[in-house]
């Protein structure tokens, strides 16, 4: 589908939980990127309990809980949409008279807050005992041997404890798997500091095959089901769902198979075919990637980190974030932070990288980094300050006309096009060559 045109040069987007307004040249060849073609699902509770009838290469849940006293609840943390709040009222009615568990699939992000988890989870939170995910806990994990990729499968003991394990996810674009959803929630979110460390190592970081919105012939996505598949019988629930919480798509069943089959429906959902590239991006970030740069500077990967980026050479990405958290608060965005500030460069860091390796956090500096060689990212309506921007290489710009100014002078004497989006990390621009 083609970006259509607006008629005003007035644009919104998401700044967290708020939009926001700007103006943007009239001189400029604009365009804003339209919403999904997707319609919402009419009965979004009906489609996700046939799903659970009829799930996906595996029994109906209802007959896999027949054989269980105890269940598993895998769930996502802040970072992602909360799609447990959707999920949650349909599926715990089959579960009365279980003993559930719930597990938070941090990684290795930060724990969340009591008022986060009442907020994402509602009263299972309360009514549940609630485990938050720890990868640096060694107490707390079980090693289950190596991948045939070499990937060491150390994960958090609950997922073996002979419980029923149900993962509950969206899937939307993932840097490196192509989606989020499938095996990532209990395979990453539940595994070890040295499990997430092989599986973002170099070796997969620094391969352009593993790329938002690929599945097929993608490394990465290969170690990480790899991974999963140590744990018995997962049941895997995972939707496509908006910010607004209005569902697209839903699947249950084998993890494996449930990524398969929502991934061609998340592709028409998430990405925008352009055919052409552009001067400057400008693209809004809602909450749940809006709180740190770790988080926020994934959408500026998303246009950039593939063989056919959006951005001319030299050109501009403009992102509309607030970053409360600055870098991040977990210890993968504290590596993230803390690697960029030590580089003179991003192409000393990309060195560095490429000759020592890298530790779970540090390879969103190496993406970063690669981009940052070629382009020039600003954050925009931040909390962060203009030093603080420059420590880590971005562009430190004040405001919206600032950043036009930029553009025009890097640009002048051409005539300059550019994208808008109201939300980067669900209306992503693609060039239509890289498809092919």
């Amino acid at each position: 589908m083609s970006p259509r045109k607006k008629p005003k040069m007035e644009y919104n987007v998401l700044h967290g939980k708020n939009k926001l307004g700007f103006r943007l040249p009239v001189s400029w060849k604009v365009d804003m990127l339209p919403p999904s073609p997707l319609l919402p699902l009419g009965f979004p509770v009906d489609a996700l309990n046939n799903a659970l009838d009829k799930p996906l290469g595996m029994e109906p849940l209802d007959s896999l809980l027949h054989k269980h006293d105890s269940v598993i609840l895998a769930v996502t943390d802040y970072t992602r949409p909360d799609v447990e709040k959707f999920i949650l009222p349909v599926l715990m009615p089959r579960l009365k008279g279980k003993k559930v568990t719930i597990l938070v699939a941090a990684g290795l992000h930060r724990e969340m807050s009591p008022s986060e988890l009442i907020d994402k989870f509602g009263n299972e939170a309360v009514d549940f005992p609630v485990i938050q995910h720890r990868a640096e806990e060694k107490n707390g994990l079980i090693d289950l041997g190596r991948t045939p990729e070499g990937v060491p499968a150390v994960l958090n003991r609950a997922l073996v404890s002979g419980s029923l394990v149900i993962t509950l996810g969206i899937v939307e674009p993932h840097q490196y798997a192509g989606y989020s959803g499938g095996y990532k929630t209990a395979a990453i979110g539940c595994a070890s500091e040295e499990t997430i460390s092989s599986l973002h190592g170099i070796k997969y970081t620094d391969d352009l095959r593993c790329s938002p919105g690929r599945l097929e012939n993608n490394p990465f996505q290969q170690a990480l089901r790899s991974v999963g598949k140590k744990i018995p019988g997962i049941f895997a629930i995972n939707i496509i769902m908006d910010e607004g919480g209005k569902v697209f798509a839903v699947g249950a069943g084998d993890p494996g198979e449930v990524i398969s089959k929502l991934g061609k429906t998340a592709f028409e959902h998430y990405f925008v075919p352009l055919d052409f590239p552009v001067h400057a991006v400008f693209g809004g970030t809602p909450a749940s990637k809006s709180s740190s740069l770790y988080q926020v500077t994934r959408a500026a990967t998303y246009v950039a980190y593939n063989r056919h980026p959006v951005p001319v050479e030299g050109g501009f990405i403009f992102l509309f974030a607030t970053c409360p958290e600055k870098g991040g608060m977990g210890e993968g965005e504290r590596r993230f932070f803390s690697m960029m500030q030590k580089s003179y460069s991003p192409e000393e860091l990309l060195s560095r990288a490429r000759k020592d390796g890298l530790k779970g956090g540090e390879q969103r500096a190496f993406v970063l980094s690669w981009v940052l060689t070629k382009f020039h990212l600003s954050i925009l309506g931040s909390k962060m300050c203009a030093e603080e921007m420059a420590s880590i290489h971005l562009t430190p710009l004040k405001d919206i006309d600032t950043a036009c100014f930029a553009v025009n002078e890097k640009f002048k004497n051409r005539p300059v096009r550019a994208v808008v989006s109201e939300n980067l990390f669900s209306r992503i621009p693609v060039l239509r060559e890289a498809l092919e």
